[in-house]
C-alpha cells in the first residue's frame, strides 16, 4: 500500500468536529506555504550545528542535573518554545522544520505511516537549494518515527544512524549508538565536512539515551553517575557539554551557527521534573544580531534559524513561523500564542492535508 494511500486512508477517518473550523480559520488566517523565491542571502552562508537532545526539559529540581550544559552554553542566547505542541520527536522537529504542527486530526499520532511535509518547502529544502551538505546523525535506527525518510526528502541528506556507525567502527551495541559514541562520531564528520570548505554543511544530530521510559544509559554513564534516569539526563547533559567545549577549542563556531534543542519533554514523570516542563533551547549566531524576543513557537525556529545563517525571507510568515530576528514578529497578535494553543482539534482543513498528500 503506497504512503499516499495511507495517508488518505487516515483523513478519511479523521472526524469533524466543532472545533474543525477553527483549524481552517486559523491556517487560513496564518499560514504562509514557503517560496524559495523570497528567500535570498543576505551574508557568507554559515554552516550550522543542530541538536535534538532528547527529552531534555530546560529545568530540573537537582540544579546539578544540567549545570555543566549551561555553564558551556552561557554565549548562547536562551529562547522560549510555547506552546509546545507535537510532544513526540517526528511532531517536534516536523514543527521546527516546516514551520506548521504534525497533526492529523483524531489520528495525529501515526505519523509512522505519513511522509510529513511532502509538498511543503521546509527549513531543510532551502539550504539544498543554497547548496548546502546536509547530514542526519542518529543514535537508533533511522526508520524509527519516520525521521531518516524526513531528513532524506526535505534536504536529501546523508543518513547516518546506529546501523551505519556501528558498522563503521565495528561496535558491539546494533540497537543503539550511546551518546558518547554518537558525539564522537558527529564531532570527528563536522571537522571533516569543517575542512573541505567548497560547501556549507548543515548536520541534524539527535540524541538517544535521555530516551522513555527509564533512559538508557551507557556503562560509563551508570559508572559515574548512577542508573537512574536523572543520571542518565545529567550525563547525556555533561556529554553535550564537553561536545560544546570541543567545537568552541576547535574555532568551528566562528562560521557555524548552532541550535541546541530539547526535541520534547521527558514522557514520563520525572521525580526532577518542574511545574512548568519547557524544552532547553538555546540559539547562536557568529552574527551580530539581537533577537526581538525571546518568546516564540516551534514555528518561528526554521526562520528564525534561516536569518541567522544569513539568509533574509520576503515574505510576512514562513509556514507559520516568524523569525525572532525581524521587526515583524512583534506586529504579531498578543493573541497568536493562545489562538494556536487552541486551534488543532478535528480534522484538519483541506489546505493543511496537501501539504503532505
Amino acid at each position: 500500500v503506497s504512503t499516499t494511500a495511507i495517508s488518505l486512508k487516515l483523513f478519511v477517518g479523521n472526524i469533524d468536529t466543532k472545533y474543525s473550523s477553527q483549524w481552517t480559520n486559523f491556517f487560513a488566517s496564518n499560514y504562509r506555504k514557503p517560496n524559495l523565491i523570497d528567500i535570498h542571502l543576505r551574508n557568507k552562508a554559515l554552516n550550522l550545528i543542530w541538536i535534538y537532545s532528547e527529552s531534555t526539559e530546560k529545568n530540573y529540581i537537582n540544579n546539578n542535573v544540567l549545570y555543566r550544559l549551561n555553564l558551556s552554553t552561557q554565549f548562547m542566547r536562551e529562547v522560549k518554545l510555547y506552546p509546545l505542541i507535537n510532544k513526540y520527536t517526528i511532531g517536534a522537529i516536523a514543527s521546527s522544520r516546516c514551520s506548521a504542527p504534525l497533526f492529523l486530526g483524531f489520528f495525529s499520532q501515526n505519523f509512522n505511516s505519513l511522509s510529513p511535509f511532502r509538498n511543503a518547502i521546509c527549513f531543510d529544502d532551502v539550504l539544498k537549494e543554497n547548496r548546502y551538505t546536509s547530514d542526519f546523525i542518529v543514535g537508533h535506527d533511522a526508520e524509527f518515527s519516520g525521521v531518516g525518510d524526513f531528513f532524506k526528502r526535505h534536504g536529501n541528506a546523508l543518513i547516518e544512524d546506529s546501523k551505519i556507525i556501528t558498522n563503521k567502527f565495528e561496535l558491539s551495541n546494533d540497537q543503539h549508538i550511546h551518546d558518547k559514541q554518537l558525539l564522537d562520531y558527529s564531532f570527528r564528520r563536522i571537522i571533516d565536512l569543517h575542512n573541505d570548505s567548497s560547501h556549507p554543511f548543515n548536520i541534524t544530530i539527535l540524541t538517544f539515551d535521555n530516551h522513555a521510559p527509564s533512559g538508557f544509559p551507557s556503562d560509563a554513564c551508570k559508572k559515574q553517575y548512577g542508573a537512574s534516569v536523572s543520571n542518565t539526563i545529567q550525563c547525556n547533559s555533561d556529554l553535550l557539554a564537553d561536545f560544546i567545549d570541543d567545537l568552541k577549542a576547535s574555532e568551528i563556531l566562528k562560521d557555524t551557527a548552532l541550535i541546541i534543542l530539547g526535541d520534547h519533554p521527558h514522557m514520563s514523570n520525572l521525580s526532577i521534573a518542574t511545574k512548568n516542563r519547557d524544552v532547553f533551547a538555546k540559539i547562536y549566531t557568529p552574527y551580530n544580531m539581537q533577537l526581538q524576543t525571546s518568546n516564540i513557537t516551534p514555528f518561528d525556529m526554521a526562520p528564525t534559524i534561516l536569518e541567522s545563517l544569513g539568509f533574509e525571507y520576503d515574505g510576512a510568515s514562513f509556514g507559520l513561523g516568524t523569525s525572532a530576528y525581524s521587526q515583524k514578529i512583534t506586529t504579531r497578535s498578543l493573541k497568536f500564542s493562545s489562538e494556536l494553543n487552541n486551534s488543532f482539534n478535528g480534522a484538519p482543513p483541506d489546505v493543511y492535508r496537501m501539504l503532505h498528500l
